[in-house]
């Protein structure tokens, strides 16, 4: 079943009283649940996360699969998504929480709304301020027969959730091959979706190790890890806010044709590795140990030369732990390889080596289910929700180690194509309509107040 959240949280005083509300929605936007409560005195910032876990709890209740979340926090969007680290100590537990709760569905996609497009949410937040509850009569909280209620005074006191548009936070869309594993339809290697298939966005993220939180750390409508953040986020005055780069709280977005100015970018040279033998004999090549084959290497050597054009003043070189990426990096010199395990191929399991027609022939109902959905594994292998969640972890972990320097990233098909959907905040469309060819190059800036630009993608002309 597919579903819609509207989420929002409100303090009125930033610290001060504050609550949430949230309304699920079918496809119809006919109203399936509303949730609402008071979470004493807190931040904006921590009511708006207990209203996105409040409405995923409220999804997840109803049986529903696919979830479409909007909101109009920017914050708490892009976090979701992955595209802006979650800074606060006091928002990190909902953080987890919250993605531990979107991965429990099959699909989730994050979008940012506008204000006005929020008003059932925002009621619902103001009438738990105000004291009603769970419980009240819906009078006591709706609108009147004659119309919708004007949005509240307390909206001011959210001006720094700035608006942003967001593209789904996640992972392959459906239809989607392996790094070079195509499905029976697909063109092999680069011409695959990166990773695999979802309908369209996998959940922006879960918990570090791919676990859902217990089911005793979710009942409630208030968990410990709610109360905690809230107490550790209302003892300080410091905002998330610093992650966005509009803090005028008027609801624009704030777009350039220029990329950001703000302080130096990092520069990711992202380099898929050499021509494999599997690589020409289109067979699913994840965790398997493939070296490069002569042409492999004779196109790491040219790849090095392009990419010390690129990016001059070269800090460092973060390798998947494969050999094939192993010997790509070898090829830039003298600089010392960072193995960085998040950035692996995916596991393939039972299908690892087969030709893409033998695993139709031999495994065609689970290839199948597979290509539905992201939340399938293959037989003994990685679902590309996993896949999704740890390219995301290891961006986020470059960002932070590396900003402001120039650094090579040698990596595989899948988690290139998810590093830069991400970057291009692009529909699942792009997946399919982008080819990585061995040892081809792209080019990710990014800021540290949040701002992407890419350069180019897929650059080949080095290996003429």
């Amino acid at each position: 079943m597919k579903v819609s959240v509207e989420a929002d949280g409100g303090s009125r005083g930033n610290p001060g009283p504050a609550g949430y509300g949230a309304v699920v929605r079918d496809e119809s936007g006919a109203v399936l649940a509303e949730r609402l409560g008071a979470l004493g005195v807190t931040t904006n910032n921590v009511a708006e996360y207990s209203g996105l876990i409040a409405g995923l709890r409220a999804a997840r209740e109803l049986g529903a699969d696919e979830v479409d979340v909007r909101m109009d926090s920017k914050l708490v969007i892009e976090q979701m998504a992955g595209r802006w680290q979650v800074k606060h100590p006091g928002l990190r537990p909902l953080a987890e929480e919250a993605r531990g709760l979107v991965a429990e569905f099959a699909l989730v996609r994050f979008s940012w709304i506008p204000r006005e497009q929020n008003k059932h949410a925002d009621r619902l937040a103001n009438a738990a301020m105000d004291g009603k509850t769970a419980t009240s009569t819906t009078s006591d909280i709706s609108p009147s027969a004659s119309g919708p209620l004007a949005a509240p005074s307390s909206a001011a006191a959210r001006s720094g959730s700035a608006s942003s548009a967001v593209a789904p936070s996640g992972a392959p869309s459906s239809a989607a091959a392996p790094s070079g594993a195509p499905s029976s339809t697909a063109a092999p290697s680069g011409a695959a979706p990166s990773g695999a298939p979802s309908s369209t966005a996998a959940p922006s993220g879960a918990t570090s190790s791919g676990a859902a939180p217990s089911a005793a750390a979710r009942s409630g409508a208030t968990s410990s890890a709610v109360s905690a953040a809230r107490g550790a986020a209302a003892a300080s005055e410091v905002s998330e806010l610093s992650d966005i780069s509009d803090l005028s709280g008027t609801g624009a977005e704030k777009r350039s044709w220029s990329p950001p100015s703000t302080g130096s970018p990092l520069r990711m040279v992202v380099l898929r590795h050499g021509e494999t033998p599997y690589t020409a004999e289109k067979r699913y090549s994840g965790r398997g140990d493939i070296p490069l084959s002569d042409v492999g290497r004779a196109q790491a050597a040219r790849a090095a030369a392009r990419v010390r054009e690129l990016a001059p003043d070269l800090a460092a070189v973060v390798s998947s732990p494969l050999k094939r990426c192993l010997e790509t990096a070898a090829a830039l010199g003298d600089l010392p390889i960072h193995i960085e395990d998040d950035l692996i191929e995916c596991d393939f399991g039972e299908w690892e080596g087969l030709t893409y027609g033998e695993v139709r022939s031999r495994y065609g109902p689970e290839q199948d289910r597979w290509l539905a959905s992201t939340a399938v594994a293959p037989p003994g292998g990685e679902s590309f929700q996993q896949v999704a969640m740890r390219v995301r972890r290891a961006v986020r972990a470059l960002q932070e180690r590396y900003e402001g320097k120039q650094i090579v990233v040698v990596s595989h098909v899948t988690p290139i194509k998810l590093l830069l959907r991400d970057a291009l905040a692009a529909s699942d469309s792009f997946l399919f309509r982008l080819y990585l060819d061995p040892a081809g190059l792209s080019v990710v800036d990014s800021w540290p107040d949040g701002g992407v630009a890419v350069r180019s993608v897929n650059e080949t002309a080095h290996l003429s």
